[in-house]
């Protein structure tokens, strides 16, 4: 008999209850129906009255319905361990991708996933949903479906190379000179800022324009870059947004090549994307901040890892420096996602030996460890 996996419906299950009641066989009743006798039996076994030894249509269709619903109802986050755990770390800022990859490593034999993270947040039945989602970095109210695509526009900009153009050592990170530039607009101003940041130094160009135009953007691009070396400027990398479309007039004035992200690719400008994602969070935009703690805060955040040669590793919890200015008398301030304070390094001029200290001024003093060439 050919094997039938539909399951069973509310007549399906009137006419089990008025053969079975008649005293028919499972296998008759599976002939009838032209399902396998198995199912009849594992049907009649579950949703039969435990109570009354009899199977009633009506009561095993609510009993098989309110099976279903509970087995698509999973809780989320019900380790209260974990749970705190994302809950505190959602709170300082960190992301459901960030918290997901840590906490194996913060408390060996946990495991989450992002997306479980992102699920109990905009479950409807969560406590506090709302201020939850405030603390994800989009903050979006209602979470879009998998299954729906943005439409693809047709681009507006001329004679555009493709990133799959761009040299394949641009993707190593080993060389300066690669840069990435996006915009960031407000919805209140006309006002834009350019944000533009070279991939293996992370230096960060932060430029207000009057208006996000190809001229603009164009202009500003061109007065950064060209008091560079070419050397510091060989490519550039940009979105499809028609601010871009006079990259050939940069190319011509500057020698950069420039090559297009494709549509909707964000994670292909991934340096971009997390350095607006994180200023902005931290330095929410209005026209006064645009031009002034916005802007200067991140570039002159920026300029202090390029001078002191700051470097955190996450993993290993260790930090150090390799400052390019006053090396025989140098004196930082650092930072990493749980502590902060002062770095000290001074040259004996005697013996020419250098040494170097670290303050913790917030946070563990165990969790940070100074690593000196």
């Amino acid at each position: 008999m050919k094997k039938n996996y539909a399951h069973l419906s509310p007549d399906d299950r009137d006419r089990i209850s008025v053969m079975y009641n008649k005293g028919s066989s499972k296998s008759d009743i599976a002939k009838e129906l032209g399902f396998h006798k198995s199912t009849i039996s594992r049907e009649i076994n579950r949703n039969a009255s435990a109570k009354y030894t009899c199977y009633l249509g009506h009561r095993a269709q609510q009993r098989a319905d309110l099976r279903a619903e509970i087995s698509h109802n999973h809780g989320r986050l019900r380790d209260e361990g974990i749970r705190t755990y994302v809950l505190s770390h959602l709170e300082i800022g960190w992301s459901p991708e960030q918290i997901s990859g840590r906490i194996v490593i913060d408390n060996p034999g946990w495991s989450i996933s992002h997306e479980t993270i992102y699920q109990y947040i905009y479950n409807t039945k969560t406590p506090n949903r709302n201020h939850l989602i405030e603390c994800l970095r989009r903050s979006h109210r209602i979470r879009k479906p998998k299954s729906i695509g943005r439409r693809q526009k047709s681009t507006k900009i001329p004679n555009r190379i493709p990133i799959d153009e761009r040299p394949a050592s641009v993707m190593t990170r080993k060389e300066f000179g690669h840069w990435k530039t996006d915009s960031l607009v407000s919805r209140k101003s006309s006002a834009a800022l350019n944000s533009t940041t070279e991939r293996k130094s992370k230096l960060l160009f932060l430029t207000k324009m009057p208006t996000k135009t190809a001229k603009e953007t164009s202009g500003v691009i061109i007065e950064r870059f060209k008091e560079l070396p070419f050397y510091a400027r060989m490519t550039l990398t940009l979105d499809n947004g028609t601010e871009n479309a006079q990259h050939g007039y940069i190319t011509a004035k500057l020698g950069t090549k420039c090559y297009f992200a494709h549509p909707y690719h964000s994670w292909e400008r991934g340096t971009n994307e997390n350095t607006n994602g994180d200023g902005y969070r931290r330095n929410p935009w209005n026209e006064l901040e645009c031009g002034h703690h916005y802007a200067r805060s991140m570039a002159s955040w920026d300029l202090l890892l390029v001078l002191s040669g700051f470097k955190y590793d996450m993993l290993k919890g260790t930090i150090s420096f390799k400052p390019v200015i006053n090396e025989e008398n140098f004196t930082s301030f650092w930072s990493t996602g749980k502590a902060w304070g002062i770095y000290r390094q001074k040259k004996d001029r005697q013996s020419g030996e250098v040494k170097s200290e670290i303050e913790v001024l917030y946070g563990e003093k165990d969790s940070i460890k100074l690593i000196t060439d």
